[in-house]
């Protein structure tokens, strides 16, 4: 998608989203590349996410990485003695899917519909008090 010049909050937002993608699909990747369970337990499967990622998403980029991962037992955690932040899935998790889209937002979708139809109001006039002499 190609966007307008000089319309830099959309494109920090393109790289953003793209940022989010990015780590999903590394992490369903990285999933999908295991053998074995590789937990300390060796119950579950787990995948580091970037401590890159981690250092600059907010919590609502945190929340929409969750939403992109189509794991029904998906949680991000913590390991004890480990550094980082895990995606860990059950070890009889189905790993052989891909990345969700993200849903289009309804309401935003109808914020755009109901400006568009909104009809445009001519600006209101202006008195001109002019003095004749």
């Amino acid at each position: 998608a190609q966007l307008a010049p000089g319309d830099f909050k959309a494109h920090v937002t393109a790289l953003h989203d793209g940022m989010i993608l990015a780590e999903a699909q590394r992490i369903v990747a990285g999933l999908k590349d295991l053998s074995a369970p590789n937990s300390p337990n060796k119950t579950h499967f787990m995948v580091e996410l970037s401590p890159y990622f981690v250092q600059i998403a907010s919590s609502k980029d945190t929340d929409r990485l969750f939403s992109m991962l189509p794991y029904k037992s998906l949680c991000f955690t913590g390991m004890k003695d480990r550094h980082g932040l895990y995606a860990v899935i059950g070890k009889d998790e189905n790993r052989d899917k891909k990345v969700r889209r993200p849903r289009a937002s309804i309401r935003r979708q109808l914020s755009e519909t109901k400006q568009a139809q909104a009809p445009k109001k001519a600006p209101a006039r202006t008195k001109k008090n002019e003095l004749e002499v």
